[in-house]
């Protein structure tokens, strides 16, 4: 009950902290249960928590994605993979995992143990949206205006269509598959 109450809490203040320290805030003191370092140089555009709670991964105009310690506020890790704004940021549902998209068009899998680079799954679009399965053995990623389900296990992509294109006499649009880089 208390951690959805931090996460409600903490949902509700996102807009107003986003460019200062994250902050957690009691409901009873109004005053910060906790304060995670400034350590993004520029706004922040996503943020998750862990399943556990115990860590919390942000993604950044910056262009990185940062790990933090949900209790202490450390800056465990902080990766530098895009070459653009990360625009979502996902865990895995075991934690050992972060998946972040960006406008770089792709999907960075992280690993929280190691602090290791995964693979990066490349679109044709933006990445605007990461989700995990519940199973972990796949990642959902919403760029332009189609869904991409990555299968982790078997390393392919199947594309979801999300929109029509406006014109039906206009015919059936053409789209790249996403490719699998590194």
């Amino acid at each position: 009950m208390m951690k959805r109450l931090r996460y409600l809490v903490f949902v509700a203040i996102l807009p107003l902290v986003i460019a200062a320290p994250f902050a957690v805030v009691n409901p009873q003191s109004n005053r910060p249960e906790l304060d995670l370092q400034t350590g993004h140089s520029a706004f922040v555009n996503s943020v998750a928590f862990s399943h556990d709670g115990r860590m919390v991964a942000s993604g950044s105009l910056d262009t990185t994605v940062r790990l933090w310690d949900a209790q202490s506020g450390e800056n465990r890790r902080t990766w530098m993979g895009h070459t653009g704004n990360v625009h979502a940021v996902a865990f895995s549902p075991d934690g050992k995992w972060v998946a972040s998209g960006g406008q770089d068009t792709t999907v960075c899998l992280w690993n929280t143990q190691t602090g290791a680079a995964g693979r990066i799954l490349r679109h044709t679009a933006q990445v605007r949206a990461v989700a995990f399965t519940r199973d972990g053995s796949s990642v959902v990623s919403g760029a332009g205006s189609s869904l991409h389900v990555w299968n982790l296990v078997m390393f392919s992509a199947k594309r979801l269509p999300l929109l029509e294109p406006a014109d039906s006499s206009a015919g059936t649009r053409t789209h790249q598959p996403p490719t699998f880089v590194s």
